[in-house]
């Protein structure tokens, strides 16, 4: 039986690929899951009926490279290029039934991808993909559409509308 002891694993160049504090905690630069974002809507946005509307996150859980625009547009634009795990959970604050509540995430203005519900009493929505983001141009963004036949408030109680996602792996 052989023993091995080293804290540093380094490439050819001496990039350091995995490293031990000693106290047999990892770190590793092989693999980061950054760009990393989630957002949180925490004061009342009205959906009009019928109108798919981009929802306009207000507080940032996480940001990990600020490339999240919350202020602006509300979309998130990674700086670096690789597959994306995103995903969405909102809900409208109302307790009447109606057709249809369809969330969505969309890429550079096109749909991902979306869930739809008939609202009734305290439904949610809950979608999530994967995507290739090029690392400068590409972006995403949350969006609503509800078909009550008027203007309704999306859930903002803590946790009740979210959107986030980070890099799964690299280009």
């Amino acid at each position: 039986m052989s023993i091995l002891k080293v804290n540093t694993i380094q490439d050819k160049g001496g990039n350091t690929l995995l490293s031990s504090d000693g106290a047999g905690t990892l770190s590793s630069s092989l693999v980061t899951n950054t760009p990393s974002f989630c957002t949180e809507l925490t004061v009342a946005q009205s959906i009009s009926t019928s109108t798919t509307t981009i929802i306009q996150f207000d507080s940032e859980i996480l940001d990990t490279d600020n490339c999240y625009d919350l202020g602006g547009t509300h979309r998130f634009t990674p700086n670096v290029a690789g597959y994306y795990f995103l995903f969405l959970h909102t809900g409208m604050d109302t307790g009447t039934d109606f057709d249809a509540v369809e969330a969505r995430i969309f890429k550079n203005n096109a749909q991902l991808c979306n869930a739809i519900v008939r609202n009734e009493i305290a439904d949610k929505l809950f979608t999530a993909t994967i995507v290739h983001m090029n690392g400068s141009t590409d972006y995403v963004d949350a969006r609503i559409n509800q078909s009550s036949g008027g203007s309704v408030d999306l859930r903002r109680q803590s946790g009740q509308t979210v959107f986030g996602g980070h890099k799964i792996i690299g280009a």
